[in-house]
């Protein structure tokens, strides 16, 4: 939205004198190019700085509160306020198929990501009954170890699995074996040395 000439006029009055200035270079004649946009955003924006600013010493000047800059005022800010709700409105409308895109994405990978879990937990719920089975197991067998020393202090070790058929396991820890006959397996091999 542009202000009008006669509030534009009041800013930088001597400006309106150089619009037809032929200078020699074309810095000068740019400069003056942008003095002249400088002024209209200068107007445009002190719409709404002077709102957050009302005591500044540029707003002190008497242009900033004339019924002129008071109406182009109130007509900028409405009119950013209902291009702010507009830019709002499309930036949502862009933004949504990026969200709608980056959940599906997300959900995708969930379901993978679920999938994987279940498939690894079922994976060892298989191994611990593999394993609780190999315990039962072991709990129905018979351990014997006979050591016996030769008279030169030489050890020797014998050591036997004995599966028990029929026993089922139980929760309770196996019965110590020094409870139970011990037989040596072989009779103890002496040596003379």
């Amino acid at each position: 939205m542009q202000p009008e000439p006669w509030l534009r006029s009041q800013i930088w009055p001597q400006l309106d004198h150089w619009r037809n200035f032929q200078a020699n270079d074309k810095a000068t004649g740019a400069f003056i190019e942008l003095l002249y946009w400088l002024r209209d955003v200068l107007l445009q924006d002190a719409g709404f700085l002077m709102a957050k600013y009302p005591e500044h010493t540029v707003f002190q000047d008497p242009v900033f509160s004339s019924p002129q800059f008071n109406n182009f005022a109130v007509k900028i800010r409405e009119a950013a306020q209902v291009t702010f709700e507009d830019d709002r409105g499309t930036a949502i409308e862009k933004v949504i198929p990026e969200v709608s895109e980056k959940l599906r994405s997300l959900t995708a990978y969930q379901f993978t990501l679920e999938k994987a879990v279940e498939r690894r937990h079922s994976e060892i719920v298989q191994e611990m009954k593999l394993l609780k089975a190999q315990i039962a197991d072991m709990r129905r067998m018979e351990y014997q170890v006979v050591t016996t020393f030769t008279p030169g202090g030489r050890m020797h070790r014998t050591e036997q699995f004995v599966r028990q058929q029929g026993t089922e396991a139980s929760l309770s820890p196996p019965e110590p074996l020094g409870r139970r006959p011990v037989t040596p397996l072989a009779a103890p091999a002496y040596h003379a040395f």
